[in-house]
Formats: C-alpha cells, sequence, structure tokens
C-alpha cells in the first residue's frame, strides 16, 4: 500500500492509503476521523464508509453504472 500525506497551512495532516493501482482504501483525517473504500474488478467504489461509520452501498449493472444506492438509513 501507498501512502499520501497532506498537510494545510494550519498542519493538519491528512493520509490516503491507497492501492498500488491507485485506488484509495482509507482516508485518515486529523480530527482522528477515517474514510474506507471497496472496490469491485473494475475499480469502482462499491462502498464507502465515513468518519461517522456510517456505509453508503452502490449496486451496478453488468456495464458498470450505478443501479441502485443505500445509505447508512437503509434509504435508496
Amino acid at each position: 500500500h501507498h501512502l499520501v500525506a497532506v498537510t494545510d497551512a494550519l498542519n493538519n495532516t491528512t493520509t490516503l492509503e491507497r492501492k498500488p493501482d491507485g485506488e484509495v482504501l482509507r482516508i485518515n483525517h486529523p480530527d482522528g476521523t477515517s474514510e474506507t473504500f471497496t472496490y469491485n474488478e473494475l475499480g469502482q467504489v462499491l462502498t464507502h464508509t465515513d468518519g461517522k461509520g456510517q456505509t453508503t452501498q452502490l449496486l451496478r449493472n453488468g456495464r458498470g453504472l450505478p443501479k441502485w444506492r443505500q445509505d447508512a438509513k437503509g434509504q435508496t
């Protein structure tokens, strides 16, 4: 995995953990929260979990286009 760090003018650092192909697996924010991502075999986002632990899921059709989206509250 590759780490990329970005530090702002106030010395707050955000780090991105990437796979060798560039897909972002995790974003670690300066406030201690993090976001995570999962991908399908085409490199398209399937799930995103935000800093509050809320996960949004995407279902894609055979062409890779979003077909269905469900947020952490179960809303589509």
